[in-house]
């Protein structure tokens, strides 16, 4: 059938254009293949379609139904290509939608189809019925099921299974299911404070095809990711090795969606792979490296496999040394020295100062001479596809060489020619490597006068203002009385000083209100600041 009724909801209320868009797609269905007829379906909002292999509804075939619906297939990423994934764990709270964790295995572009595996598969799909899980296909690839009593759900066709807040008791249990169905990676997050202890679980798995991740927090805290956390290898608990010897600390905890966008990443990354970690939220310290990883432009996911990998335990020993040698050369710097430890404490900081210009001398002169090769490859490839095809040789080109169609031939022989022109003609301009001609050059020497000509210029407008608003001050400061000139000057005790023409010796205090020339009196210490205030004026 055409399913009508489905149709007309999904167009709205019947209007002119409604009815002959209705119209216009009976049409495209009738015309299709009656086996492939492929529409949408307003009410489950999910695609849908009559093709004989949707019929069954059996694990085998549980989501090609969905697999209809999705894109074109890209370059594999993964050996879970195309798979099954089923999360559990999630949904189990009516409040929370818990979308966060399907949105990043959807955005990995490798599963075509990710189930749900919750206590109440309804309510569940009601809450996920969201904008963004339209608008990004989430909906076209997630489906729901109930869990069992059992803790493990149906695993048959599964490719990889995130179980999420399991009980650390219960891993191994998990492992031997996921052994037997044949899962090619399992993840599991576990919750719980104390020794962590994934050996049973790591032995069930050794030498299998199933590939693992356990994770072990502390609580889990509601909040949004992005904030400092810290991962440790747990090495006697990867591939069967050894006993324990790590523990989540008491109180230890960890926010939710970080410890969701670890697990969820756990299926991309190779360090990630059978291997287990302690997962806890960190202090100050992973708060500073999570700004320096950041701060390089790294992303999300690059900064999860950084902290597997021991990036974080790095970069906090060497945090610690180098604070530990400030603090050492803060106590040298404090500490009286004696003339012997003085000189030899300064032929070591001379030392280290020569041996770091001299690292990075070389650094940049290795990241010239790279920069050099690749500008004369560069050139070199121009004039091979230049000569390819000419019957002589270009006047004034670096190689003499035409016709010459291999390129591994012409390599050989002109590369060193064109790197010599690169070498002789090149020039470094605002940190970029330029060739330069005869002529580039003749006219940057002449911007060069021209920009020097004009800073003179401006530099001598500015000396004749700054002359003019001297001579201006020196004015404002002039005194004549009976005939003769002073320069006077306000004390900061509120008298007024006069001084001698040239503004150097005391002649006296004025008297405002008898108009008169005083004695003055040194008796509040203003003659101890007057050369301070006289250099300011």
């Amino acid at each position: 059938t055409l399913r009508g009724f489905e149709i007309q909801s999904f167009l709205g209320p019947k209007t002119r254009n409604n009815t002959r868009s209705m119209r216009s797609l009976s049409l495209i269905l009738l015309t299709a293949a009656p086996s492939a007829i492929v529409g949408f379906a307003p009410a489950t909002g999910r695609r849908w379609s009559t093709a004989p292999a949707v019929a069954s509804r059996g694990r085998a075939g549980l989501h090609a139904e969905s697999a209809t619906a999705t894109p074109p297939a890209k370059p594999e990423k993964s050996a879970l290509k195309g798979g099954l994934c089923v999360v559990s764990g999630f949904l189990e709270d009516s409040a929370l939608s818990d979308q966060f964790v399907f949105d990043l295995l959807h955005k990995h572009e490798v599963f075509n189809s990710i189930v749900a595996v919750c206590p109440d598969p309804t309510s569940a799909r009601k809450r996920l019925m969201s904008r963004s899980a339209r608008y990004t296909g989430l909906l076209d690839v997630l489906d729901f099921k109930a869990s069992g009593d059992s803790g493990v759900p149906d695993l048959e066709g599964v490719t990889a299974w995130l179980a999420f807040g399991a009980d650390p008791s219960k891993v191994a249990e998990q492992a031997e299911a996921a052994k037997k169905a044949g899962v090619k990676h399992l993840v599991v997050v576990a919750t719980g404070e104390g020794e962590v202890d994934f050996t049973a679980a790591s032995k069930v798995l050794e030498g299998t095809s199933t590939a693992y991740t356990f994770i072990q927090t502390g609580a889990l805290d509601a909040g949004k990711e992005g904030g400092g956390i810290v991962m440790e290898q747990c090495e006697g608990c990867s591939a069967g090795k050894g006993e324990a010897h790590l523990a989540v600390p008491a109180g230890a905890t960890v926010v939710k969606e970080d410890a969701v966008r670890v697990a969820a990443e756990a299926f991309m990354l190779p360090p990630a792979k059978n291997k287990a970690f302690v997962l806890t939220s960190g202090d100050e310290m992973a708060l500073k490296y999570l700004k320096s990883v950041r701060g390089q432009g790294y992303t999300r996911q690059q900064e999860v496999g950084f902290l597997m990998t021991g990036g974080y335990q790095e970069f906090a020993k060497n945090e610690t040394a180098k604070a530990a040698a400030e603090e050492e050369k803060k106590a040298l710097e404090n500490k009286k020295l004696t003339p012997e430890e003085q000189a030899k404490w300064d032929a070591e900081r001379d030392l280290e100062d020569k041996k770091m210009m001299d690292e990075l001398k070389n650094e940049k002169a290795a990241q010239r001479e790279a920069q050099m090769l690749k500008l004369a490859e560069r050139e070199c490839e121009r004039a091979w596809l230049k000569q390819r095809y000419a019957k002589s040789a270009e006047p004034g080109a670096v190689s003499p060489d035409f016709g010459v169609v291999s390129k591994e031939n012409y390599f050989e022989a002109n590369l060193g020619l064109f790197l010599a022109d690169c070498k002789e003609r090149g020039e470094y301009i605002d940190g970029i490597l330029v060739l330069q001609t005869e002529e580039d050059r003749e006219r940057n020497r002449a911007i060069a006068r021209a920009e020097a000509a004009n800073a003179a210029l401006e530099e001598s407008r500015l000396r004749r203002e700054a002359e003019k608003e001297l001579d201006k001050k020196v004015e404002e400061l002039r005194f004549e009385f009976e005939g003769e000139t002073y320069v006077k000057f306000e004390a900061k005790n509120g008298q007024t000083i006069l001084l001698d023409s040239d503004g150097v010796d005391i002649v006296g205090q004025w008297n405002e209100e008898e108009q008169k020339i005083e004695p003055y009196v040194d008796d509040l210490g203003i003659l101890a600041d007057l050369a301070d205030v006289m250099e300011e004026e």
